[in-house]
């Protein structure tokens, strides 16, 4: 009940964070896009064996799979909450993606690598796929798939809560 309660709160400050509607990123996804950034930044060193393009992708790829391997062990511990924590985490990295996604054409995000729009990833990939006009367009999709996510792993918490309190 503490995690589902926990969950809750972090739920009801993302919605109500005045920095969401700005910025894209609540305090909280704030936090964690410090820990993706370490990821994703990896991503890029990982894949750049595998050519240009994995090359560039690979950070956004990175920050899926690290959340995603999380998960999965959990879930084959059968660990709910950690499953649910992993799940989270998962989808978070959606919103921080879709956010990058949409400053493709804008470039007004700060990078790490402050080289105009050679440095910045998802520009050089819209870009070559000819799909930079659709910029804002994928990244709403690729945030609402990962609001949608946290959602339901919060919603699998309280499914699994409901259910094993039900078979007491």
């Amino acid at each position: 009940m503490a995690l589902l309660a926990g969950f809750a709160v972090i739920l009801w400050l993302l919605a109500t964070d005045d920095a969401v509607a700005s910025s894209g990123h609540s305090r909280i996804l704030s936090f964690l896009h410090g820990i993706n950034l370490v990821f994703h930044e990896a991503g890029h060193i990982l894949f750049s064996p595998f050519g240009r393009t994995l090359t560039i992708l690979g950070g956004s790829l990175m920050q899926l799979i690290i959340p995603a391997v999380v998960a999965f062990s959990f879930w084959k511990r059968r660990d709910t909450a950690g499953f649910a924590v992993g799940g989270f985490w998962f989808f978070e990295n959606f919103v921080d993606v879709g956010v990058y996604i949409a400053d493709a054409r804008a470039l007004v995000l700060p990078l790490l690598h402050n080289g105009g729009p050679e440095s910045h990833d998802w520009h050089n990939l819209l870009m070559g796929w000819g799909l930079l006009r659709a910029d804002t367009a994928i990244a709403g999709t690729v945030t609402a798939l990962g609001w949608l996510g946290m959602l339901a792993s919060v919603g699998f918490v309280f499914w699994r809560f409901l259910r094993e309190r039900g078979s007491r």
